[in-house]
């Protein structure tokens, strides 16, 4: 999907776009979740939010994760993601 713009009412709310809600499967009234980075914000449903985390228990369940491996893996994410945004800003992505 291309990268969408919208913009903040006076209100500050944004109005998702109805290519995005029916992607999401979201409608007037559902609940959303908002993952507030330093950055930027990700926004999915409600059911794929509960669906990620059981996921991510079952997978942690299995084999032991340290909060230093924990660490170093979202920050190596968070380059990532700062690299993707800082290219899609100047129009290379």
């Amino acid at each position: 999907m291309p990268v969408l713009r919208t913009r903040l009412d006076r209100n500050g709310r944004i109005v998702i776009p109805a290519e995005v809600r029916r992607r999401l499967g979201v409608e007037p009234g559902d609940e959303v979740v908002l993952d507030v980075g330093l950055h930027e914000v990700r926004l999915s449903s409600h059911q794929a939010a509960v669906a990620a985390l059981k996921q991510a228990v079952r997978e942690g369940a299995r084999e032991p994760y340290s909060v230093r491996a924990l660490l170093t893996d979202r920050r190596r994410a968070a380059k990532e993601e700062d690299r993707i945004w800082q290219r899609r800003r100047k129009g290379r992505g």
